[in-house]
């Protein structure tokens, strides 16, 4: 195992329930769902899958995000 240390940042956190295939269809609604319609955009930082113990029955995504900049 890696540690990391990452700077301050806001992150989105998404579930998926099931076993950690399921984090394949949430890699799919965010890019295709949640990013065009959410007030944020994705920051230029790594996104981390956290594999939870097997009894949870879920996962998680955790994607770093920045407020979308309003043109203008």
């Amino acid at each position: 195992m890696v540690s990391r240390d990452f700077p301050a940042a806001t992150w989105a956190v998404f579930e998926a329930e099931g076993s950690p295939d399921a984090l394949q269809g949430v890699w799919q609604r965010l890019y295709t769902e949640w990013v065009p319609a959410s007030a944020y955009e994705l920051a230029y930082l790594p996104a981390i899958e956290c594999y939870l113990p097997r009894e949870r029955n879920m996962n998680e995504l955790w994607v770093p995000v920045l407020k979308k900049q309003i043109a203008g």
